[in-house]
């Protein structure tokens, strides 16, 4: 049963995590390359809230069972490709986990449902608008907002949450239908993401499965999937299929423990022998994400993290009374996650750490204040917040300076590649910085050991990338040529 509310401390909980899921929800800071990062920061204050949270909760299997799955993806620094990427993923994998985990305590949930709601409402209203402009011409990532495809993400996790508030399930089903239909239909670029409809709908036969006008509308919606599958022309199908088949092969290149966080994006081009279904060119850089988060979740952890992930879903499955919010919107965001990558968005994947903490949701203990026992679990969480606080400021700093990279590129080469070196110094762990590196130290003329350092640390992000080998040939042609820095 909910918690009404009256205890204050209970209602200030749901209030400020309302509050902080707003804002997650919807800020967008256009001067950053990738405006998600001020999504993240606001992630990691909730997980610093969360991580206060449990300093006086009792952990369960669920919880065990978290911290195994996120330590063993985080392990992968041991056998990555580019250990670096790993770091650089390790703040937003543990602040997901103590979300997650923080959600389960949660016991005031109106006004986080109120604020979804807005978020939800907003952002319906300005995913068909232009992009926002963009410093380095792809609004997409600078907004934060991403594009229909994020916004058909958020809205099948958000609209259960939103009409939960009028009435349990299944009278919201119909309203969260026609909002997500009208959507897919005239705005969704590929409308693939009606897998969320389906999704749902699954949910909804699972119990009545022995009706037979139940089957016959279960075979009606897969003749009609099927249909759709053989007759639609779209480029954002054919080039999900062709990374779907790169992937798959680095999965069967490692399969039992993966190439590490970040391993699909740093072997993509190995793979693709330099070809990216994404652009009209070769030799492009790596798609960055396998548009489906299950597989690019098996191909940087292998059966192994596949493994840990199923025990979270089968307890999920296997936990009594959830509500149905929660089912459903973990349900439709699941399977938008076989379509794209919404799990590497931050708003959508919050919204699935709301759902799945609420789930699965931790039983009700006395708080306890003694002193010995809240020293031993202080450390590890003063140990963490101080991650994420550091993981935050050097995040920032380093975008300052790549944006002042980016503003500079074109007039100003040689400027250009100082500010990417002070974004590496911040913040070494970016894929982005240290490709970004070697381009510029090209295009600046540098050379000697400067060079040598860019061109290692494009080397660690992407190995084998065709671009590096491009690069050095127009070097070597052009080796009586100098400028730009020296030794």
């Amino acid at each position: 049963m909910l918690d009404r509310g009256r205890d204050p401390v209970v209602r200030f909980e749901g209030w400020a995590v309302a509050g902080l899921v707003l804002i997650a929800s919807l800020i967008f800071v256009p001067q950053f390359p990738d405006g998600t990062l001020a999504k993240w920061q606001v992630l990691y204050v909730l997980a610093a809230l969360a991580a206060v949270r449990l300093l006086w909760s009792r952990l369960d299997s669920f919880d065990l069972a978290i911290i195994a799955f996120i330590g063993y993806c985080l392990l992968t620094v041991w056998w990555a490709v580019d250990p670096f990427g790993v770091i650089h993923a390790a703040p937003r994998w543990i602040a997901m986990g103590l979300i997650v985990m923080g959600a389960r305590r949660i016991r005031y949930w109106p006004p986080i449902h109120w604020a979804v709601g807005i978020a939800a409402v907003v952002v319906f209203a300005t995913s068909d608008l232009p992009h926002y402009p963009s410093v380095i011409g792809n609004g997409d990532l600078a907004s934060g907002f991403m594009n229909e495809n994020y916004a058909t993400a958020y809205m099948v996790t958000a609209l259960p949450m939103l009409f939960a508030l009028i009435s349990e399930w299944p009278i919201f089903f119909l309203p969260a239908i026609i909002c997500t239909l009208m959507y897919i239909a005239f705005i969704n670029g590929a409308k693939f993401e009606v897998a969320a409809i389906a999704a749902w709908a699954s949910v909804w036969f699972t119990p009545r499965i022995a009706r037979p006008g139940v089957w016959m509308l279960v075979g009606l919606i897969a003749i009609l999937v099927v249909w759709y599958a053989l007759t639609v022309q779209s480029s954002s199908i054919d080039y999900r299929l062709i990374a779907w088949g790169r992937g798959w092969e680095m999965f069967l290149a490692a399969p039992f423990f993966g190439h590490g966080l970040g391993g699909f994006d740093a072997l993509y081009s190995a793979f693709a022998g330099g070809y990216d279904p994404m652009t009209a060119h070769q030799g492009a850089f790596a798609v960055g994400a396998a548009h489906n988060d299950w597989l690019q979740l098996l191909t940087d952890t292998g059966l192994a993290g596949m493994a840990l992930a199923v025990v979270l879903v089968v307890m999920v499955i296997r936990t009594p009374d959830k509500p149905s919010w929660a089912t459903y919107g973990l349900a439709g965001l699941a399977a938008i996650a076989f379509l794209d990558f919404p799990l590497q968005q931050p708003g959508p994947c919050l919204l699935g750490g709301l759902c799945l903490g609420a789930a699965v949701r931790a039983k009700r203990v006395k708080r306890q204040f003694l002193l010995p026992w809240l020293a031993l679990r202080a450390t590890p969480v003063a140990v963490i917040a101080l991650v994420l606080a550091v993981a935050g400021v050097r995040n920032v700093s380093a975008e300052l300076h790549f944006r002042d990279m980016i503003d500079t590129h074109k007039t100003q080469p040689v400027a250009s590649y100082v500010h990417v070196r002070e974004a590496i110094r911040d913040w070494p762990f970016s894929k982005w910085y240290r490709r970004e590196a070697f381009l510029r130290a090209v295009r600046a003329g540098v050379v000697g050991r400067h060079l040598e350092a860019s061109r290692g640390a494009m080397h660690s992000a992407y190995p084998w990338h065709p671009t590096v080998e491009r690069i050095e040939r127009l070097l070597a042609m052009h080796k009586n040529q100098i400028g730009g820095l020296y030794d």
